[in-house]
């Protein structure tokens, strides 16, 4: 369990994310948001596998918290404070007992930056073997449409797909609002009324906003639905519910202390969903169809754009320059013609070595500090000069890794410029040709 969050902490800490929020200041994001939306991303990758008691905190009373530490996130339970290496918990010793339930019900962080780091995590092969090695099953990679609601897809597979893309506030895009501090979903509904949540899902899959007063439905017995005096859902091809108001927003468990699932098929054969269907949603015949979206919603242009995460700034000589991932494939960093990196240029007319352009690859190193070879090029008539750093292994380079191959590299590259980076056969012969094969980036 220490590895696991070890190695997810350490993924967080390399996706490039301070300008991001920095220059949105304008909506009052602040910059330690940034660390509530990792813990908010830890803890819903992790999911019930995660033993938060083994979380890298550190349990101080209140008021001894250590002042120097940046304010994270203030709660009811207590502070939330940042290390660079990872986050400290001040609460009453009372709440120190029961960290899950507080940490658990932090109040949502930042929905934008979290889709960016599910899509980070989405493109990221090492992402997606760190997740399957948690959960025993592959990530989900695409969200549900319509066509996962035919009656084909397996149950397992629809409710897995749907806990990652929508199973907590923030993977639905729920933000809260600061003077009533109620939970608003996307389309400026509160979350508290179950009626919305069921149009925005109803909307979005192509289904029917469906419900019951409590008094006409006397089966379904779940205490929170009771307490409320009736729930509406979403129907999905009058076989599916798809219910996020008891999971998401209520937090429901099953007799097992299980979350509650997204969905729900009605047309189970298995006596424990027959059993759960009827706590939850009582008798069918007693339902009543309050709207009905035939279609899915189509995407329009009033929908906002989520930030690209995988935009930061290098900084070489306190300047900063600026930096992109182009097409999943490389890392380029621009406008950099007056920085050292022009030296990586490796045209033996530029360096005076008729057999420079042979000098193109260099090895840069992982988080979990394994070699990871990269193809480096440098174009000067490119936005004032752009130097690309291109995995060999053709997936998504990491800035991190790139930012401290440069570092470490720095003095070499002011002095023999191009002569810093190795030949394709020096790498290999690094990697071990037998262990791993370069593979040309396209």
């Amino acid at each position: 369990m220490a590895f696991r969050i070890d190695w997810l902490t350490d993924w967080l800490r390399q996706q490039p994310q301070h300008h991001l929020l920095l220059e949105r200041q304008d909506r009052g994001v602040a910059p330690n948001i940034i660390g509530a939306t990792q813990i908010r991303f830890l803890l819903h990758t992790l999911g019930e596998t995660h033993d938060l008691t083994r979380f890298p905190i550190a349990a101080h009373p209140v008021g001894h918290a250590q002042e120097t530490l940046p304010v994270l996130l203030d709660t009811e339970a207590g502070t939330a404070t940042a290390y660079p290496s990872g986050w400290q918990f001040a609460a009453s010793p009372e709440v120190l007992h029961t960290p899950r339930e507080y940490l658990c019900d932090f109040p949502s962080a930042d929905p934008e930056l979290f889709a960016a780091y599910q899509r980070a995590g989405i493109a990221d092969s090492s992402f997606s073997v760190f997740f399957r090695s948690v959960h025993g099953y592959d990530l989900p990679r695409e969200a549900p449409t319509p066509a996962w609601f035919n009656g084909r897809t397996d149950l397992i597979t629809l409710r897995r797909a749907m806990d990652w893309h929508f199973g907590c506030d923030e993977a639905l895009g729920v933000t809260i609002d600061p003077d009533t501090q109620d939970s608003v979903l996307p389309d400026g509904t509160t979350f508290s009324r179950c009626t919305n949540s069921a149009h925005l899902m109803a909307e979005k899959l192509g289904g029917a906003v469906t419900g019951f007063p409590a008094e006409a439905n006397p089966t379904a017995t779940y205490e929170n639905i009771v307490d409320a005096g009736g729930h509406d859902f979403a129907l999905i091809g009058d076989r599916y519910v798809v219910d996020l108001w008891v999971g998401v927003y209520g937090g429901g468990r099953d007799q097992a202390g299980r979350p509650l699932p997204c969905v729900y098929d009605l047309r189970s054969d298995d006596l424990h969903e027959q059993q759960l269907n009827q706590t939850l949603f009582g008798n069918p015949e007693c339902w009543e169809e309050l709207a009905r979206y035939d279609q899915p919603a189509a995407p329009t242009s009033e929908v906002k754009a989520m930030p690209d995460l995988r935009r930061e700034f290098l900084v070489i000589d306190m300047v900063d320059y600026d930096v992109a991932i182009e097409n999943d494939r490389h890392l380029a960093i621009k406008d950099c013609g007056g920085s050292i990196l022009a030296n990586l240029d490796n045209d033996p007319e530029v360096s005076g070595n008729r057999y420079s352009d042979e000098l193109k690859f260099a090895v840069l190193e992982t988080g979990r500090g394994e070699p990871r070879p990269y193809e480096v090029s440098f174009d000067p008539e490119h936005e004032g000069g752009t130097c690309y750093f291109s995995p060999c292994d053709g997936k998504t380079p990491l800035l991190g890794e790139v930012e401290k191959w440069v570092g470490a590299h720095f003095d070499q590259i002011e002095s023999i410029g191009c002569s810093a980076l190795s030949t394709r056969e020096e790498v290999d012969e690094v990697m071990g040709c037998s262990q791993r094969a370069m593979v040309r980036p396209g």
